[in-house]
């Protein structure tokens, strides 16, 4: 804590006086971070507490150990730090995938996708992540709304992001 001089400006007085006063120039304030991410709009929850989106400050936030989670679409970045009274830290998430997906868009109900042979569990929003980068052979089957069966393989590569493909 800094201190200042308490000078002797006025006239001796019978009340006596220090000769050093302390002066707090700044409480003890509470911890903020200043959050941002590329690109801007991810969500930001501390603590299990949604607090808004980046680009922000988090000011209103306890001492001690945090939990911070980024998310962004389906980026999720999360990060655990001790933090205390008068900490100003800047926080900046690289939003951008790091991971190879694929999300198929069809009217199609898929019933198997394979991907290098590899079956993967068919999800209700037929979006899979955590793939392996690289060239692949995807096969999909289904069924038409009409009960008849359908069948497409193609090659694809996989890379950082999301791949879509539309099939009828």
């Amino acid at each position: 804590m800094k201190t200042l001089e308490y000078k002797k400006l006025y006239k001796e007085s019978p009340i006596p006086r220090p000769d050093r006063k302390e002066i707090s120039l700044c409480q003890q304030s509470s911890p903020e971070l200043f959050i941002s991410s590329t690109p801007k709009g991810a969500a930001v929850i501390i603590n299990g507490r949604n607090l808004g989106y980046t680009p922000m400050v988090a000011n209103d936030i306890p001492t001690g150990e945090l939990s911070v989670k980024v998310i962004f679409k389906r980026e999720i970045r999360n990060i655990t730090m001790k933090i205390d009274n008068g900490d100003i830290i800047p926080l900046d998430f690289d939003m951008n995938p790091t991971r190879a997906s694929l999300q198929i868009k069809t009217a199609v109900r898929i019933t198997s996708v394979l991907i290098n042979g590899r079956e993967y569990p068919v999800t209700d929003d037929y979006f899979w992540d955590y793939l392996p980068e690289g060239p692949a052979v995807l096969m999909v089957s289904g069924l038409f709304q009409n009960g008849t069966s359908f069948f497409n393989e193609q090659r694809i590569t996989l890379s950082k992001g999301t791949l879509t493909i539309n099939l009828p």
